[in-house]
């Protein structure tokens, strides 16, 4: 899945996001995420 992500140039946040992988930071931790449309956008490509 990583790798799909890769090769349509996905940001790297939001491919961890879509594989559901913990991104390194204090601040990724804040807030809700992504919207399910944004998510979906990006998994559309692959």
């Amino acid at each position: 899945m990583r790798d799909r992500l890769r090769s349509v140039e996905c940001p790297s946040d939001k491919v961890d996001r879509i594989g559901g992988w913990l991104t390194a930071g204090v601040g990724q931790s804040y807030g809700k995420g992504y919207s399910l449309g944004v998510l979906n956008r990006w998994m559309s490509k692959i």
